[in-house]
């Protein structure tokens, strides 16, 4: 297994509106992208799972081909800028998103 991170060219997270945040992520090179892709490893169901949200709480999983890349928008658990609420740009789910494990050798 490796790790998002070192299979992506970027991963970017921001605010998509006060309840929502987005997840990008774009690979450099296509073979790479579909072996993510072909792998079954990032589906919405395991993203949920990975972040421990129900698979409804991730509102949108795109995958786009012509870019290389993954649109993921997730539900907030508390409004930016709300009561208690640590990440006001949305910009905390990069890091562990890449942490998140891929399911194919290292070498590719």
């Amino acid at each position: 297994m490796v790790t998002l991170g070192t299979l992506t060219n970027d991963i970017q997270s921001k605010n998509a509106g006060i309840n929502m945040i987005c997840c990008d992520i774009f690979f450099a090179e296509e073979d790479v992208f579909k072996k993510v892709r072909d792998s079954g490893s990032l589906t919405r169901e395991k993203v949920a799972a990975y972040f421990h949200l129900l698979p409804e709480q991730i509102v949108v999983f795109e995958m786009d081909e012509r870019f290389f890349g993954y649109k993921i928008t997730i539900q907030r658990a508390k409004s930016a800028g709300g009561p208690s609420e640590r990440d006001l740009y949305g910009t905390g789910l990069y890091g562990p998103l890449s942490e998140y494990e891929i399911d194919i050798p290292p070498d590719g």
